[in-house]
């Protein structure tokens, strides 16, 4: 348990590059890092960047995100489940 949590942390650490080839490099840093024993464990997150790679660092070119939306969509659920649809 405790090598897991150290390797979520390590992850982290790749959104503190300044560039998208930074961020690339400790990204393939990071996953060369992670044992065969923990892969099992971070399969959902490997599967994803790989198959949003491109998407999730083009962060690093245009820091922009749609965090926003996201939160105003959320709200808008929560009113309606609120509001029981009235």
């Amino acid at each position: 348990m405790g090598k897991a949590y150290e390797f979520k942390e390590s992850f982290f650490v790749i959104w503190n590059s300044q560039t998208r080839d930074e961020a690339e490099q400790a990204y393939y840093a990071w996953l060369r890092l992670v044992s065969s024993e923990m892969t099992r464990y971070f399969d959902p997150l490997i599967k994803a960047m790989g198959n949003w790679h491109n998407e999730v660092f083009a962060y690093f070119d245009h820091p922009i995100t749609n965090a926003y939306t996201e939160s105003l969509n959320n709200l808008i659920q929560v009113m309606n489940r609120t509001g029981r649809g009235y």
